[in-house]
């Protein structure tokens, strides 16, 4: 038995042995699935490898892309910006801007200025429909005298283009003056288009509605629109009404408002039109010829007159008067005899004037007093922020070794001749409106001062007080954050134009000394100047 066991076992070892060599059905179906394995790895790793290859290409294209556009974009802003400037009158190369709004036919005259600005020897011709640069978004500056069909969403049709606009009577052009005009580096801005704005020129057309117009009333369509540097008014809706938006010398000087287009193009093709308002910034009229935001203390031998003595019979020296009663308008003034000013107006109370202090307005002394719910008509820290930051403001900070901040910064200086800019002269005016020889500045002081014997013409801002020791003359508009203290002094004080003091204090007022205070627009609108235009708004033209 133990004999039979031990062959049994040897032929079982045996025949696993044999068996080895013929594998089972389920050892065959699995035969070749690692080379499918491999094949399918490698396949899905070359997919991957294909869309990084793609995904690069395509950040590559984004990129250059963006960079073309971004290009065209601040092109288009350097050609606004170039209109701009050169909208500032005065310049040697300053544009005749337009005055009437853009029409075609008899009488129309030529309102649209194109500013061209080709590369090497291509032609720049909006007003071509044919032209690769013409200027397909014309229709939508919504000019009724063209008639051109504004289609939201869609550029202007070039047939209705050509059909209407086959003319040379509606615009003029001149060549930009941006480095490297009409060579291969000229910037990517192909032209500039300057024309006056309408009550619709800033608006689509959705629907025939024109949501962003300045005002709905019917038959308004295209009538010019002004600002007064702070709002958008139809022309017709100014008092009168003027024939254009300048109204001079009265209590709100109005300026037009001009839309500005600018197209660039790339040469990868990247096209942006942009589009901005512009204006010039009018000048600052006061109700009074001294404004004080406190009380007011009378000292001395002084005069103060309400009339505006740029267009009415006045003298202004230590002794002023005024021909009339009421005064009236001498030959050759620029204006009518304006007689709603006071001479002072204050929040607080002012000092009865004494037999030595002089007050000549419409209407008895000119003084209004006790404003103090009502307060003054303007704010003194915007007009403080206003003036200070402009572009054309001197900051005269350091040459008068200014240090500290309002309300408790201080000046040890003292302004050099033609600092504060440069009165007319003669001093006085003679007459009270010829003041050519003047020489205006806006000039920021950051802190309190005292003057003796300084003069200036302009706009003058102290951020501080201001004491006054004589010979003090002024051309203008001063602005005054904290007191006014008029001491007197060796050949008084004029100022011709006007003056704001600012902050209620502990202190007053002090107004004296031989000083003389005389309200004039002509001063006023002198000392505004002719600044590079203002931004009204800004925005980019999509069809």
């Amino acid at each position: 038995q133990d004999m039979k066991t031990a062959m049994y076992r040897t032929m079982q070892q045996e025949l696993s042995k044999t068996m080895k060599f013929f594998p089972s059905r389920s050892e065959k179906e699995q035969r070749g699935i690692a080379l499918f394995m491999a094949i399918f790895a490698l396949m899905l790793a070359a997919a991957i490898s294909v869309g990084f290859v793609y995904m690069s290409n395509s950040e590559t294209l984004i990129q250059a892309n963006y960079k073309s556009s971004q290009i065209a974009y601040f092109a288009a802003r350097a050609g606004l910006e170039e209109a701009r400037a050169r909208a500032q009158p005065g310049l040697t190369n300053a544009l005749t801007m337009p005055t009437a709004v853009p029409c075609l036919g008899a009488g129309c005259g030529v309102n649209v200025i194109y500013i061209l600005n080709p590369k090497n020897s291509e032609t720049v011709a909006p007003w071509d429909y044919q032209n690769a640069y013409w200027d397909e978004t014309l229709c939508k500056a919504n000019y009724t005298g063209f008639n051109l069909t504004n289609t939201q969403g869609s550029k202007c049709d070039n047939a209705d283009f050509h059909t209407k606009m086959n003319t040379t009577t509606w615009y003029s052009s001149v060549a930009s003056e941006s480095p490297g005009t009409g060579a291969a580096d000229a910037l990517d801005f192909k032209w500039v288009r300057v024309a006056v704005k309408t009550n619709k020129s800033n608006s689509p057309n959705i629907s025939g509605s024109y949501p962003y117009a300045v005002t709905t009333t019917t038959g308004q369509d295209n009538t010019p629109i002004c600002w007064d540097g702070t709002n958008e008014i139809p022309l017709v809706a100014i008092t009168g009404p003027p024939p254009t938006c300048v109204t001079q010398l009265t209590t709100a000087n109005f300026q037009g408002v001009y839309m500005v287009t600018a197209l660039a193009v790339t040469s990868s093709g990247a096209k942006r039109v942009l589009q901005m308002e512009i204006g010039q910034t009018p000048p600052f009229f006061t109700n009074s010829a001294v404004n004080a935001s406190d009380n007011v203390t009378l000292k001395g031998n002084m005069q103060t007159v309400g009339y505006d003595v740029c267009s009415c019979n006045c003298v202004v020296s230590h002794s002023p008067s005024c021909d009339g009663p009421p005064p009236t308008t001498p030959a050759g003034a620029p204006g009518t005899c304006g007689t709603s000013k006071n001479t002072i107006y204050a929040t607080g109370t002012v000092d009865t004037p004494s037999g030595s202090e002089t007050f000549l307005a419409t209407g008895g002394n000119g003084i209004s007093q006790n404003n103090a719910t009502n307060g003054l008509p303007y704010s003194i820290d915007q007009l403080v922020s206003k003036y200070s930051s402009q572009a054309n403001t001197i900051n005269l900070g350091a040459s008068l070794g200014c240090s500290g901040s309002w309300p408790s910064a201080n000046c040890s200086g003292s302004p050099a001749a033609g600092d504060l800019g440069t009165p007319p002269s003669p001093w006085p005016p003679s007459p009270l409106w010829n003041d050519s020889s003047a020489v205006c500045k806006t000039v920021y002081i950051p802190g309190s001062i005292g003057m003796n014997g300084a003069s200036g013409c302009g706009i003058m801002v102290v951020d501080g007080d201001l004491t006054l020791h004589g010979g003090f003359n002024f051309y203008g508009l001063l602005i005054v954050h904290g007191d006014v203290d008029f001491t007197g002094g060796a050949g008084g004080s004029n100022v011709i134009g006007a003056m704001i003091a600012g902050n209620r204090t502990t202190l007053d007022d002090k107004l004296g000394g031989s000083a003389g205070f005389f309200y004039s627009s002509c001063a006023l609108n002198k000392a505004a100047g002719s600044p590079v235009p203002a931004i009204i708004s800004q925005h980019e033209l999509i069809y």
